[in-house]
């Protein structure tokens, strides 16, 4: 990455494909999120802007809603780590597996009817307003392009964190008859 910045580029921006779109480098810097370079570049854990991908309060909302807490705990981590604060990373999804166990709980309780329908929706809610809450003035504007994490990433990872809780659940009920 000691290539050459390109005319018109940031300082510090490496010219290529290495510099764009590279493993956990921003392809606006070309700086790694959450080192050292991105702190004097002034982007990260002051702003969350300019090179920080954060997923936006409706993304954690859709994770949660498809895969339980635990998927909306792994993109409140996920914006944790981006802003460069890895212990709060680590407790997001500690919160989020304590939050599945809870709601999980609630949910054996619950008549199967209109309220076993609507609590997802209902929990979903609560974990957007507490991204909003951590994150809120963070987030990119709307329409910034780059920014925003990726809604089939998102989904995927939802899906797969769903799969994974269905089939842990699957093996306890074979374990406990």
């Amino acid at each position: 990455m000691n290539e050459p910045a390109i005319q018109g580029e940031p300082p510090g921006a490496a010219s290529g494909a290495a510099g764009v779109g590279g493993a956990g480098v921003s392809g606006a810097t070309g700086i790694r999120p959450g080192s050292a370079a991105d702190a004097e570049a002034g982007n990260g854990a002051a702003t969350g802007t300019a090179g920080t991908t954060l997923y936006s309060p409706g993304q954690i909302y859709v994770a949660s809603l498809i895969g339980t807490p635990l998927a909306a705990a792994w993109f409140l981590a996920l914006n944790s780590r981006a802003l460069g604060d890895r212990k709060q990373a680590g407790n997001q999804l500690l919160r989020g597996t304590f939050a599945t166990a809870a709601v999980s709980g609630v949910a054996s309780f619950l008549p199967i009817q209109a309220w076993s329908l609507l609590w997802p929706i209902v929990y979903s809610f609560a974990i957007a307003a507490y991204a909003r809450k951590v994150f809120g003035g963070r987030y990119p504007a709307a329409g910034t392009r780059g920014d925003r994490g990726s809604w089939w990433l998102v989904i995927a990872t939802s899906a797969a964190v769903l799969l994974v809780l269905m089939g842990v659940m699957y093996a306890m009920a074979l374990v406990l008859r």
